[in-house]
């Protein structure tokens, strides 16, 4: 596509189309390693989505399982499927408790962050 197209897309999310084909490249990567039953768990993504200023500012890191899983709710269009993703994620997280967050990128406040959208 040529910018000027990309631009248009990504308008859809109050992005630049930069953005959004860092966005798609880095959730394509995610989804491969996935596929192919890499390890997710203490990992640190070589392909990584662009961030705003903003979101690198309260603590999420572009080469993380946690910013690939912000970046999808960036570009969710359906809130409430987003926000009950989110407590089903919240379910899951609290019934496998033995894991350390951290060493898939999740801040503190990842609940709260996670339903900014």
């Amino acid at each position: 596509l040529l910018d000027s197209d990309k631009d248009i897309i990504a308008n859809f999310y109050n992005a630049k189309g930069a953005y959004v084909k860092t966005w798609l490249y880095s959730l394509s990567t995610l989804r491969n390693i996935c596929a192919h039953y890499g390890r997710l768990y203490n990992r640190r993504m070589k392909i990584t989505p662009r961030l705003f200023a903003a979101d690198r500012k309260i603590g999420i890191k572009n080469d993380t399982v946690f910013a690939s899983i912000y970046v999808i709710g960036r570009l969710s269009k359906d809130k409430m499927e987003w926000r009950h993703f989110v407590t089903k994620l919240a379910a899951l997280i609290e019934e496998y408790e033995v894991v350390d967050l951290r060493c898939i990128g999740f801040p503190k406040d990842w609940e709260t962050i996670l339903r900014s959208f």
